[in-house]
């Protein structure tokens, strides 16, 4: 995005709450956060306590994947009464295609655990049901060293799942995954690669969500999501995924700042009863 759409996107998001100011309480009522953990409890703590800071304390619809391979997350959820299905050693692309088709809601917020909401989302919520958007999110298209695909970022997205079903849209795609599975190839990256030696360009699973809504014609708009949100890259999965000493300095260096300041900060936050 550049300057101009930000700065466009930031004014019509900001009329857009004003215009549903009266309606703001009852904006998320067919809205679910949904998300992916991977032996991070800690971090998806922070990141639901977060959003109660910025939103009050609900109660809001909620749907986790956890897919770790311990059991610390799925207590620590249960504990606090969060929604959660059972997933154990999924990717993240499997884990979110899971929700989408358990989740009950037409609109999802997609989120990974590793963030931390700044502010309230309602007039953010508002402009996209205003708008009738299919999709919103920031679009990116490098990750990991790799050319992709256009593709919004999954650590933050609105979505209309009922729009997606109905042109057959998925997150995680079994056909195009058991094709390149029968070729020795099955993660994302992988599944780059692969793809890369076909057509000269990488993209993973979850991009191609982004690129099948655009091809059907679907309505896509672009924010800037750091107005909302802090990302603090790597905690949901690099520390699981093998990326190296590099990867396991960040995730250690960045848990010690969260936990020298935004984890004090949301610990008076209760948890107990605000998601369903």
């Amino acid at each position: 995005m550049d300057h101009w759409q930000k700065l466009s996107s930031t004014w019509h998001i900001w009329f857009a709450g004003k215009r549903c100011q009266a309606q703001l309480p009852d904006l998320f009522r067919d809205v679910t956060l949904i998300s992916c953990s991977y032996n991070t409890p800690q971090v998806t703590e922070v990141m639901l306590r977060s959003f109660l800071a910025c939103h009050g304390q609900g109660p809001f619809k909620a749907l986790l994947s956890e897919n770790s391979t311990n059991e610390a997350t799925a207590r620590l959820l249960q504990q606090y009464g969060v929604p959660f299905i059972r997933n154990h050693g999924a990717t993240h692309a499997e884990g979110v295609q899971k929700l989408f088709d358990r989740v009950a809601s037409r609109y999802v917020l997609l989120v990974d655990t590793d963030i931390t909401f700044n502010r309230s989302l309602k007039p953010l919520v508002a402009y996209f049901l205003e708008t009738n958007a299919a999709l919103m999110g920031l679009r990116v298209g490098d990750h990991a060293g790799f050319k992709l695909f256009p593709r919004m970022d999954p650590c933050f997205c609105l979505i209309d799942l009922e729009a997606m079903k109905n042109k057959g849209i998925r997150f995680f795609d079994l056909e195009r995954i058991e094709r390149s599975r029968s070729q020795g190839f099955y993660d994302p990256i992988k599944y780059a690669r692969e793809q890369h030696e076909k057509d000269g360009r990488f993209y993973d699973v979850g991009s191609t969500f982004y690129e099948d809504a655009k091809k059907q014609g679907l309505k896509i708009i672009e924010i800037d999501i750091h107005r909302y949100i802090t990302h603090y890259y790597a905690l949901s999965w690099a520390s699981n995924s093998g990326c190296g000493q590099g990867a396991e300095r960040h995730v250690r260096t960045t848990m010690e700042k969260i936990y020298s300041r935004k984890a004090r900060e949301l610990q008076h936050i209760e948890l107990c009863g605000a998601f369903f």
